[in-house]
């Protein structure tokens, strides 16, 4: 009993610190976009968009599957765990699949880029598939079986996972591929300059790496959920079901998907020359703010004091 309780200590604080790791990383990625004219760009709000499907997870989706994992015995900490753990899921896949539909058309038409990827038709495009993400998980709201009253059906959760998750990422890998086809093509050129070389490599590849990580945190949870609902009975062993073993796979499962919301943030300000430089300017900015703020402290004190003398 008293190891259970270790296990469970350890796992939470380790689970919060994450949360916290997450809530950090991600706001500041997107108060640096937010606060950057540079940045306002199409390409940028829709990573901005897969940062705030992370931000949910720090702030909502980690701390209800805390309370959970504590046995905590609450329709509402179940509904809204499962709610939010499914629209961030297939929010950040859909978004990851925008910023390579983004990419691709950058690189496939550069000079009609401007033209056809504006900064409201991307927000147009994110809005929509929002309120279609929403929508569809807001369907195992209908199926109350148990004390939640959100229950994916395994018809459901397979559909989703398929259409929503494994062809976006089918779709995504094609794009890449014929990414970097244009980009080695690119790169032969001799009329273009090596400045331009590098930027079409730099964004591919980076890109790319966040598809990538996407794939290590996400795609063992796809497997594994998309077994688990198809053929839960004949693909895992009796004696798998409601185990210990079953609880830790599960909880590695989560913290792999959970994982993505520091790498992918990390790869993209890490990789990014101007978002390093808008953030060098926000933070020269923000110390010269509070600078000035605390050098008017003395005067504004300093001032009523005379008026009464």
């Amino acid at each position: 009993m008293i190891s259970q309780t270790t296990t469970l200590i350890s796992t939470d604080t380790c689970l919060s610190f994450l949360a916290f790791l997450i809530i950090s990383i991600n706001s500041y990625c997107l108060v640096i976009i937010l606060l950057s004219q540079k940045l306002h760009k199409s390409s940028n709000i829709a990573v901005s968009s897969l940062v705030f499907a992370h931000l949910i997870q720090g702030f909502f989706v980690i701390p209800l599957y805390i309370l959970k994992r504590s046995n905590v015995q609450s329709s509402l900490v179940c509904d809204l765990y499962r709610f939010s753990y499914m629209l961030t899921n297939y929010a950040a896949c859909l978004s990851l699949l925008i910023i390579t539909l983004d990419r691709f058309l950058h690189l496939k038409m550069p000079f009609k880029y401007r033209v056809y990827s504006t900064v409201y038709r991307m927000r147009i495009v994110l809005l929509c598939m929002w309120i279609y993400t929403l929508g569809l998980c807001l369907i195992p709201f209908a199926n109350k079986t148990s004390n939640c009253y959100y229950n994916p059906t395994d018809v459901w959760t397979a559909s989703m996972l398929i259409c929503n998750t494994c062809v976006p990422f089918f779709i995504a890998i094609t794009l890449y591929m014929m990414i970097f086809k244009k980009a080695w093509n690119v790169q032969k050129r001799k009329r273009i300059s090596k400045n331009l070389k590098f930027t079409y490599i730099n964004k591919s590849i980076r890109v790319f790496l966040i598809i990538f990580c996407f794939l290590i945190c996400w795609g063992p949870s796809c497997v594994y959920y998309l077994l688990n609902s198809l053929c839960y009975s004949s693909c895992f062993n009796k004696k798998y079901h409601n185990t210990s073993i079953e609880n830790d796979v599960t909880l590695f499962m989560k913290i792999m998907t959970f994982l993505d919301g520091i790498v992918a943030p990390l790869l993209y300000c890490v990789g990014n020359r101007s978002f390093k430089s808008a953030s060098r300017v926000s933070t020269t900015r923000f110390k010269m703010t509070l600078k000035n703020f605390w050098k008017k402290q003395p005067l504004q004190i300093e001032h009523p004091i005379d008026n009464i003398s």
